[in-house]
């Protein structure tokens, strides 16, 4: 036989059914726990009499007694407690107390379904992150691009379909073929001549190079540390604070927390952090060594 399980509540011990003699009282326990989640109980009178142990005539009556109506029972079904069916009966209040929970069910059920709220925020963020990150790595592709064509270092990739194949190479003339003469003297590429002791060494002097809206923050950086910045870090952090703030307020912001920071302390990612909240509302750049109209022509990116 198949094992079920029934809820039986306190309340049956103060209605109309347990008023009955105790042969109809067991034949009812007995079909409570013979049903399935649906309430079906599957059998005949004369197997359900065998399971309850009592005689087939107390069989019969206990079930004239659950299929009349009962005026004192639930008014559901007119106070009928079950039904016959193909193959069985069906208990006709049986799911009204299958989904009847207590006080500690329900508060479990809420926690529950809390949870299950909660992990689908967790999954709902983590796709919003994702998206967050896809989109920071295209950022990141496009600040390399910028920073090539700044530092003029453009790769070479190989050549696709339509592209115009390069000119093939003359061939050596039989004079630059021969081998050189142990006596031929190759010319000397002239050493730079060294600062003398003491003196500092000359201001780097800036090559012409292709301007972009991240050259003004560059220069800014040469002119106050020298040397090259990271191009990838300054470009990823000052294109959002452009954006938001424009060029004019971020390159006046950059130019005093350079003037006003170490070299090594220096970064654009902390500069974005604070945006320079020390510098004075109206500090010309010229107070800082930076010449305003140096930088300010040139374009938004």
């Amino acid at each position: 036989m198949t094992e079920h399980f029934v809820k039986i509540f306190g309340s049956i011990l103060v209605s109309s059914i347990w008023a009955e003699n105790h042969a109809t009282r067991l034949v009812w326990i007995t079909m409570l726990a013979m049903a399935d989640a649906t309430g079906f109980v599957k059998g005949v009178p004369s197997g359900l009499a065998r399971v309850a142990n009592v005689t087939m005539d107390e069989c019969r009556e206990a079930l004239k007694v659950f299929i009349a109506p009962d005026a004192e029972g639930s008014q559901d079904h007119e106070g009928r407690r079950i039904e016959a069916v193909e193959g069985g009966w069906l208990l006709l209040n049986y799911p009204k107390y299958r989904d009847y929970q207590t006080r500690s069910q329900k508060l479990k059920s809420e926690r529950q379904a809390r949870w299950r709220a909660k992990q689908a925020d967790k999954a709902s963020h983590v796709d919003a992150v994702d998206g967050e990150r896809r989109a920071e790595v295209e950022v990141e592709v496009e600040v390399e691009v910028e920073v090539e064509v700044e530092t003029g270092n453009t790769k070479k990739h190989p050549a696709t379909a339509g592209d115009t194949p390069p000119e093939p190479t003359k061939p050596p003339s039989p004079v630059d073929t021969d081998p050189p003469s142990p006596n031929d003297e190759r010319p000397k590429r002239p050493k730079p001549p060294k600062p003398p002791k003491g003196d500092t060494a000359p201001a780097r002097t800036l090559e012409k190079k292709k301007v972009t809206w991240l050259t003004p923050y560059s220069e800014v950086w040469v002119q106050a540390y020298g040397g090259d910045p990271n191009f990838g870090q300054l470009a990823k952090y000052m294109k959002k604070l452009q954006d938001e703030y424009g060029q004019e307020e971020v390159l006046r912001r950059w130019a005093y927390y350079c003037s006003q920071n170490q070299g090594k302390y220096a970064s654009a990612a902390t500069f974005s952090q604070t945006l320079g909240e020390c510098v004075p509302e109206a500090e010309p750049m010229s107070e800082i060594g930076i010449a305003e109209d140096q930088f300010f022509d040139v374009g938004e990116p």
